[in-house]
C-alpha cells in the first residue's frame, strides 16, 4: 500500500500505523494513530479531521470519502493531501453536516464544550451507523454523555456513539448591539467570537469609525463573525456591503441576521481575502488575538491594495506594537484610538503605494490558519 503524505511541514517523519506508512513533519497525533485502524471499507464523511487524515486513510483502504467542513482553510488542507496522495478528492463546505448515505462520519472535537455539543448532535443525524469523534483538546470531555471511549490517553480521547434518528434544531442565541443610536438584533451560536454580546474591541471600533461621505460608499466586514459589523454600517449609510469569513458556522449566523434585518450583502466563504473581488471605501476587521500574525498580516496587505484613495482600514487589537510597524510600511502610518483596553488602529489611503506581489497561499499557511481559527476567536 504506497504511503500517506501529509504535508504539515518539511519533515519527514515516518510513521508505520498498521499497515500503512505515514510521512509528515510534526508525527500523527495520538487520538488519529487510535482512530485510523476503525476506518476502512464503508461510506465516510470526514469533517474536520487533522490534515484530512481520516478520510485519506480510509479512502486507501477502499471507502468512498467526502470531506466536509465548516472552515474553508482546513478543507482546502485535506483537498491539498488529498491531491498529494492521488486520491480523488470530493470535498463539500458544509454546516451542519449534511445527511447522506454516509456509514461513519468522523468529527473532530471543537474546544468549546457547547460548540462541541453542537457538532456532535448534527453529526450523529447525518450518520447511518456510528460517529468516531477524535478530541485532542482532552481527557473525558464527553464521559457524561452516551458515547463509547475506544481509547484514551494524555489529553485525549476517540469515542464512538449511535447515530440519532432526528435531526436536532441548532441552538441559537440572540442578542441586541446597540452603538450609535443604531440597534442590530444578532443571532449566534455556540463556539462563535463573542456568542453573547457585542465585544468591546468591536463596539470600539464602531464608535470611533467614520463611514465615508459619498454615493454609499462600499464596506467590506472582513472575517465578518455574525455580520454585525457590517450590519451597521448599512444603518449608518453605507452602500454594497461584502460580508468573508473563514467559518461557515459564523457565515451561517450572518445570512441568518442579514435576512432578519431586510438587508443586502455579499457573502463570501473563504479564508483567502482576495477572494473578495474589487475595491472598498471602508473596510473593517477584528482579528483573532491570540495568533501568530499570518492572518493579521494578509488581512492588512489585501487592505492595502483594495483601499480606493481616501478610503479608510479600521482594525481592532490588543497589543498594536507589530500593527503600528505594518501599518507604517503599509499605509506610512496610522491613527490611533484607545479605550477599555483595547486599541483601534485607523489608516487611511493617501496615495498609491508600492504593495509587493503577495505570494500565493501555501500548504503551511493553510494549515497556521485553521490552528489559528481553533485558537483564536472561532
Amino acid at each position: 500500500m504506497p504511503n500517506l503524505i501529509i504535508n504539515d511541514g518539511r519533515g519527514t517523519r515516518k510513521e508505520q500505523l498498521g499497515n500503512q506508512e505515514v510521512i509528515s513533519s510534526g508525527g500523527v497525533p495520538p487520538v488519529y494513530r487510535e482512530l485510523l485502524p476503525h476506518l476502512g471499507g464503508e461510506r465516510l464523511l470526514d469533517y474536520g479531521s487533522w490534515q484530512g487524515i481520516a478520510g485519506l486513510a480510509a479512502a486507501r483502504k477502499g471507502s468512498r470519502v467526502t470531506w466536509g467542513d465548516y472552515l474553508h482553510s482546513r478543507l482546502q488542507a485535506a483537498v491539498l493531501n488529498a491531491e498529494k496522495n492521488g486520491i480523488a478528492a470530493e470535498a463539500l463546505a458544509m454546516f451542519p453536516p449534511a445527511p447522506a448515505d454516509y456509514a461513519t462520519v468522523v468529527l473532530e472535537a471543537l474546544p468549546s464544550p457547547e460548540a462541541l455539543a453542537m457538532l456532535l448532535a448534527q453529526a450523529r443525524s447525518a450518520a447511518n451507523k456510528r460517529v468516531l469523534v477524535a478530541d485532542p483538546h482532552g481527557a473525558g470531555r464527553l464521559s457524561d454523555t452516551d458515547g463509547r471511549v475506544l481509547a484514551g490517553g494524555e489529553g485525549w480521547t476517540l469515542y464512538e456513539f449511535e447515530p440519532l434518528a432526528a435531526r436536532p434544531d441548532l441552538p441559537w442565541r440572540q442578542f441586541t448591539a446597540a452603538v450609535r443610536g443604531v440597534e442590530v438584533a444578532v443571532a449566534s451560536l455556540p463556539g462563535m467570537f463573542s456568542p453573547l454580546g457585542l465585544d468591546t474591541g468591536t463596539k470600539l471600533m464602531l464608535e470611533t469609525m467614520d463611514v465615508p461621505s459619498g454615493a454609499r460608499p462600499r464596506v467590506l466586514d472582513l472575517g465578518c463573525g455574525t455580520g454585525v459589523v457590517g450590519l451597521v454600517c448599512s444603518r449608518l449609510g453605507a452602500g454594497e456591503v461584502v460580508y468573508i469569513d473563514d467559518d461557515l458556522i459564523a457565515l451561517t449566523a450572518c445570512r441568518r441576521n442579514l435576512a432578519a434585518a431586510g438587508a443586502d450583502g455579499l457573502i463570501i466563504h473563504n479564508h483567502r481575502p482576495a477572494a473578495v473581488q474589487g475595491e472598498f471605501d471602508l473596510i473593517l476587521t477584528n482579528p483573532p488575538y491570540h495568533t501568530e500574525y499570518g492572518v493579521a498580516s494578509s488581512f492588512l496587505e489585501f487592505a492595502a491594495r483594495r483601499l480606493r484613495l481616501g478610503g479608510w482600514l479600521y482594525v481592532v487589537v490588543k497589543k498594536p506594537d507589530w500593527y503600528l510597524r505594518k501599518l507604517r510600511t503599509l499605509f506610512g502610518g496610522c491613527r490611533i484610538i484607545e479605550g477599555a483596553g483595547y486599541t483601534v488602529l485607523a489608516a487611511s489611503r493617501k496615495e498609491r503605494r508600492a504593495i509587493p506581489a503577495k505570494p500565493k497561499t501555501t500548504k503551511k499557511h493553510l494549515r497556521r490558519q485553521a490552528a489559528a481559527k481553533g485558537r483564536g476567536k472561532g
